[in-house]
């Protein structure tokens, strides 16, 4: 069966039993991210991110597919982690206390693809990586 069939399988489904939304299951998110203001995403395979601390748990957010994570890259050094790197191998200096400086500022933060537009996350005090870690 294609993508398309499942799809209208599981709606049609959906309406024969009732349900007033179909639910289409998406994959798990592969890595969790924290900033130090407190929002929180989940990061997907294709680079969707899943933002988590606006919406109540029975009504999440869905991924448009038109926020996308490119990487992260570090806010003094001329460093850049792609996706598809952080997925499969988080490297060490993301991991505990060294993704942060000694006054507690962030060292990293996010470069993604907003409905086509490149963004670096600016003042990183705020909109940095606090937390960095892999799912799965």
């Amino acid at each position: 069966m294609t993508p398309q069939e499942l799809l209208r399988h599981h709606v049609t489904g959906a309406i024969e039993r009732g349900e007033k939304e179909a639910i289409v299951e998406q994959p798990a998110p592969k890595l969790y991210l924290r900033t130090p203001y407190g929002e929180q995403y989940h990061i997907y395979e294709n680079g969707d991110i899943q933002r988590l601390d606006l919406y109540p748990s029975n009504k999440p957010f869905t991924p448009s597919g038109q926020w996308k994570l490119l990487g992260v890259q570090h806010v003094k050094r001329n460093k850049f982690i792609p996706l598809a790197r952080l997925i499969t191998h988080l490297p060490d200096d993301l991991n505990g206390s060294s993704i942060r400086y000694k006054n507690g500022k962030p060292q990293w933060t996010v470069r993604d693809l907003d409905h086509g537009t490149v963004r670096v996350w600016g003042n990183t005090e705020y909109h940095g990586i606090a937390e960095l870690r892999r799912l799965n």
